[in-house]
């Protein structure tokens, strides 16, 4: 028998055209899914006894997928011909080689297996380019050396910052988050009780927000020199497990409002920096595996402007909830507010 030879360009074409008609591909093989623009979710099609409506993901920018629960895609490869050799190995009950899955997949397109389409080569070269476009926006900030450990950072604070011990804040929560009061002369935050954040992985600070403890310290908030606020959402480097884990983030404007929500059992809440949401902390969000996006923004008039911003930016990336709330932001509610109010409004 013969091997059938597929050239570079035709397996191209044909996982583009997987990924321009992945609806058709998924009512093929019965499979019930959301679409919520940005990505494609569905029980995972690929392994036995799945049964988690958003264990499988694929992104529609890029035609890669993800089987969040038994990580499938790391034996067949993890773009649109490997979901579907994936697929068929689990059908047949015996796996199915490349060269099939690819004859498959032209049938089931309708094109031939032999010659590319050039027209249609140019036109995914053209979004290729688009989506290469928006992702050389700067999606990482600029790498810098000698940042300070959180060992470093406990060192040189003193835990808990007595500004927030009066506010309310627990002291374990404060330990938590290493949230100190800064006595180090001629350092920026002197005087401060400051907050850090730290990088994905919780392992160096790359950068810090300072609160003024006194009425006539000004400016009141102040953000370390070069903190690329705009890549960061406070909170994700605990955050992360757990919004992997519920499929849901609970989005909040400041740290006060973060902790007062862990206070409460409520572990995947996230922190904007104010009332504005950048490209960057989209894209962390969408990348953070969250469907169910939960937008608490403060009761003000810039509160309820970001949250019909946020509306508008996010409706195609995420099911999303406004919960609403009596007090002028999370951080002033206490335990057994957030449980009799904000708890069942949680729930999805």
């Amino acid at each position: 028998m013969i091997k059938t030879r597929f050239s570079k360009t035709k397996i191209k074409e044909v996982r583009s055209r997987l990924l321009d008609n992945v609806e058709d591909l998924f009512d093929q093989f019965g499979i019930a899914y959301l679409n919520n623009g940005e990505r494609t979710s569905s029980t995972c099609p690929v392994h036995e006894g799945s049964d988690n409506q958003t264990a499988l993901s694929i992104f529609l920018d890029g035609g890669n997928w993800v089987c969040w629960t038994h990580h499938c895609e790391k034996k067949y490869g993890n773009d649109m011909l490997g979901l579907v050799r994936g697929i068929l190995s689990n059908i047949e009950e015996d796996e199915v080689s490349f060269n099939k899955a690819v004859n498959w997949s032209c049938k089931f397109l309708n094109i031939q297996s032999r010659g590319v389409d050039t027209e249609y080569l140019k036109i995914i070269d053209g979004k290729s380019k688009f989506v290469n476009r928006v992702q050389s926006l700067e999606l990482e900030p600029l790498k810098k050396e000698n940042l300070p450990s959180r060992d470093d950072v406990r060192d040189n604070l003193i835990i808990p910052a007595r500004y927030y011990l009066d506010r309310g804040y627990s002291s374990s929560i404060l330990d938590k988050f290493d949230v100190g009061l800064c006595l180090s002369k001629g350092r920026p935050m002197f005087g401060r009780a400051v907050v850090p954040v730290y990088d994905d992985d919780h392992e160096v600070m790359v950068g810090c927000v300072g609160r003024s403890t006194r009425d006539n310290f000004n400016p009141k908030w102040l953000f370390s020199k070069s903190f690329q606020k705009r890549f960061y959402l406070y909170n994700y480097w605990h955050a992360r497990e757990h919004i992997a884990e519920t499929r849901s983030a609970v989005l909040v404007e400041g740290q006060g409002d973060v902790w007062r929500l862990e206070e409460s059992g409520i572990y995947n809440s996230l922190g904007l920096f104010g009332c504005g949401m950048t490209d960057q902390q989209k894209i962390k969000l969408e990348k953070s595996g969250a469907l169910n996006l939960f937008v608490i923004m403060d009761n003000d008039e810039a509160g309820k402007l970001a949250r019909e911003k946020i509306e508008e930016d996010c409706k195609r990336s995420f099911n999303l909830h406004f919960p609403t709330i009596e007090h002028k932001d999370v951080g002033d509610m206490s335990s057994q507010d957030i449980d009799l109010h904000l708890k069942p409004q949680l729930a999805c």
